[in-house]
């Protein structure tokens, strides 16, 4: 029992440690409960990957923008809806996608169950390689939070 003091302050030193880790995690975990509600940065990498995959971009770029019950359009919009819906995992958010010319997008009717601020996002598409003449089409994502 000689160094039994040296045994002490170490054991002392210890639990001063955990104490202060432990007010520090308190302190950190504190901040990441905040819910991130900007999600704007959650719809661009959605427009890259439309943009990316070819099959999309060929429907809407056929995507008849003079006749919007045209007969493909319905599908059109159905595909765009379940390839954003596959993305967006979070059950709170409600969204709506519109094809239209390189001019002003606007959504159809205001949603209702809307708790906060409405989002969209915008990419053009231009060309496909199997595709002849030149007509760009702009694909929009409306996001929102529903109440509830």
């Amino acid at each position: 029992m000689v160094n039994k003091r040296g045994f002490l302050r170490i054991v002392e030193a210890s639990i001063a440690i955990l104490i202060i880790l432990g007010a520090l995690l308190l302190l950190t975990s504190r901040g990441q409960n905040e819910v991130e509600t900007d999600f704007n940065s959650m719809l661009v990498p959605i427009l890259e990957e439309i943009a990316q995959d070819s099959s999309l971009r060929g429907k809407i770029l056929s995507y008849n923008t003079t006749n919007f019950t045209a007969d493909g359009n319905n599908g059109i919009i159905i595909d765009l809806e379940n390839f954003v819906g596959d993305k967006i995992i979070n059950p709170s958010l409600n969204f709506s996608v519109g094809v239209c010319e390189l001019t002003i997008c606007p959504l159809e009717s205001y949603p209702e169950n809307i708790n906060g601020e409405l989002y969209s996002a915008e990419r053009v598409i231009s060309t496909n390689l199997t595709e002849i003449d030149f007509s760009p089409k702009k694909v929009k994502i409306f996001l929102w939070e529903a109440e509830g």
